[in-house]
């Protein structure tokens, strides 16, 4: 792929189609929260295998002859879950899937059914799940030494004394007498259920690093853990293999004399003629939570998924990424004029623009080398939504000032200020950003200039500036730490809403001088109406808000918030937006439209809504 361009609603997926919120990922695709499971069956060829991958915010998703679908929507929430299995095979092939809070769900012929576990007695979390040969077998395992056997919709408790330590893998062979199944966890804690039935601790205290998942492959039995840790069982008896990595080993699969160890910082560990070696990857610094393989000619096939939706593939012994994303860089923020002119800005001096249509579009680099800082800001002015090109700007560390000249762009005002800028707000005839230490910066006929705080107002970090009107009608907000609100009218600031709250305030924005919304930590939003701030009640859940935004032409507004939420303001109430959409960190909103919104955040994130 060109790493200049991402088509933002191309690919094999129907996963690029909105949510029922009306909210789609742009980016990453087929979707971005956070993998943590992953199961397969084996077609004649790698595009024909078919895949299931589970993980947060109730992600639960089927590659299905290349093409990547959401499944059972309608049984999932915001609980997310932590690994999947199959048990059976071809038409009888069940699948089960586990999670926090006793989440379960099994898929039996084709259909999803929400299952209710034994209670935890409020541990709550169920961590790992193997399926056996057996149709609709599985072992489960998770917080406080559970174990649980699962025949159809029975779940069964086992080895109830043996350990109350957290178990974050299983894994078994067989069936019937036959059978063996072995869970891992804490403390290096190996658990053994015997032919017969019977749970043994196998192994304890070869480490006192926490196993997080276990395999088999060509008679042995690994498990794999925290700061690189390796164990490998035959015939009873456990020993540690020295790895040439610290980082911390969630996944493990292998096959014959191959064996792959994957986890952090996109970490891949390849066991062959009984020594580990890492294969350098070079796609992605994700972590890797799980992975899922087959043997085809002799040939591994090898998938793994992780963090931020990235899914790849081993084939042939090359990696792929079968996941994609505009850039791995973090977003900071966001400027939509329409659906054909969206501005994007981040780390390392990282612009972004996006051409196209709501249900289509495709984003490009644009600026690069013009500036390495961070940039945390960017903004636009435009007489009308269509025609021409807006008058961009884009703000960042070190004082740094970015204008879209003609389709390029160039850096202004220089040695104005060495203090980071954090916001900036661009009119008609005037531009404004602001910054830490109480920088306020003004664009006025062409030239930039550095504007006092008021007398007696200290010189705290400024954070939201958002303004309106032109000429002798610009009135101006900026808002700041420590509860700090300024307005600026008639060419001279002052402050407002003294001592309606001490927390920093993030954001400003409005709909005209008199109709203005501010957001801030520990759920504080304060609205000036008729000349007089309020305080205007947000229930967050303990979430604290970070940007908002109006929707040009209609009464509404969007909000964010901490931990994925989103918000929505019809008439004159906030509601939740996209329920169980994500739970990721997210950075900044921009509205060009009623049915053109646009969300950024870390790892290249961007969230539509059309």
């Amino acid at each position: 792929m060109d790493p200049t361009r991402f088509d933002g609603g191309s690919g094999p997926t129907d996963m690029s189609q909105r949510a029922p919120s009306g909210w789609r990922w742009e980016s990453p695709q087929p979707q971005g929260n956070h993998l943590r499971g992953l199961f397969g069956v084996a077609g004649a060829t790698a595009a024909l295998d078919e895949l299931w991958a589970v993980g947060d915010s109730g992600t639960l998703m089927r590659r299905h002859k290349g093409s990547w679908q959401h499944e059972a929507r309608e049984l999932l929430d915001q609980r997310a879950l932590l690994a999947i299995s199959g048990s059976g095979s071809g038409d009888s092939l069940q699948l089960l899937a586990v999670g926090v809070y006793e989440k379960a769900l099994l898929r039996v012929a084709g259909r999803w059914q929400e299952v209710v576990p034994p209670t935890g007695g409020g541990a709550g979390t169920l961590t790992a799940v193997w399926g056996s040969p057996v149709p609709g077998e599985f072992y489960v395992v998770g917080t406080t030494g559970r174990i649980y056997r699962v025949r159809g919709t029975i779940w069964q408790r086992e080895a109830q004394d043996l350990t109350t330590v957290y178990l974050g893998g299983v894994w078994g062979q067989g069936a019937g007498a036959e059978q063996e199944v072995y869970a891992v966890g804490a403390g290096g804690r190996v658990l053994h259920r015997r032919k017969g039935g019977t749970w043994v601790i196998e192994a304890d205290g070869l480490t006192t690093q926490q196993l997080n998942a276990v395999t088999g492959a060509g008679g042995a039995v690994y498990a794999v853990g925290d700061g690189g840790t390796v164990l490998r069982g035959q015939g009873g008896t456990w020993t540690v293999e020295r790895t040439p990595v610290s980082a911390n080993l969630t996944a493990v699969w292998g096959a014959g004399d191959e064996v792959f160890a994957l986890g952090q910082r996109g970490t891949v560990l390849r066991r062959s003629a009984g020594a580990w070696h890492v294969e350098n990857i070079a796609l992605t610094s994700e972590h890797l939570a799980a992975a899922w393989g087959t043997v085809r000619g002799g040939q591994v096939t090898l998938y793994a998924v992780g963090n931020l939706g990235t899914v790849l593939r081993r084939e042939l012994a090359t990696w792929t990424q079968l996941s994609s994303r505009i850039t791995s860089r973090p977003l900071s923020s966001v400027w939509a004029r329409s659906a054909d002119e969206v501005y994007a800005v981040g780390a390392g001096g990282l612009i972004l623009r996006r051409r196209g249509t709501s249900p289509l579009g495709a984003w490009t680099t644009e600026g690069e080398g013009v500036t390495h800082e961070d940039l945390s800001a960017v903004a636009g002015w435009a007489a009308t939504r269509e025609g021409g090109e807006a008058e961009v700007y884009a703000v960042g560390a070190a004082g740094t000032i970015l204008r879209r000249l003609a389709g390029q762009w160039v850096l202004e005002g220089a040695v104005l200020t060495g203090q980071d800028l954090t916001a900036v707000w661009v009119g008609p005839d005037a531009v404004f950003a602001v910054g830490r230490g109480g920088r306020i910066a003004r664009k006025q006929d062409g030239r930039w200039s550095l504007e006092a705080l008021p007398a007696g107002v200290p010189a705290v970090d400024l954070l939201g500036v958002w303004g309106t009107g032109a000429g002798p009608g610009l009135v101006v907000y900026a808002v700041g730490a420590g509860g700090l609100i300024l307005r600026r009218s008639q060419g001279v600031w002052a402050r407002e809403g003294d001592g309606l709250t001490t927390d920093a305030l993030v954001s400003v924005f409005g709909r005209s001088a008199e109709d203005v919304y501010v957001l801030g930590n520990r759920s504080t939003a304060l609205r000036r109406q008729g000349g007089s701030w309020v305080v205007e009640p947000l229930q967050l859940g303990g979430r604290t808000p970070v940007a908002g935004c109006t929707v040009p032409g209609t009464s509404l507004y969007y909000a964010i918030a901490t931990h994925g939420l989103i918000l929505r303001r019809a008439s004159t109430t906030w509601s939740n937006d996209a329920p169980a959409l994500t739970n990721l960190e997210l950075s900044a909103i921009s509205a060009a439209a009623q049915d053109d919104v646009y969300i950024v955040g870390p790892g290249g994130l961007v969230l539509h809504r059309y």
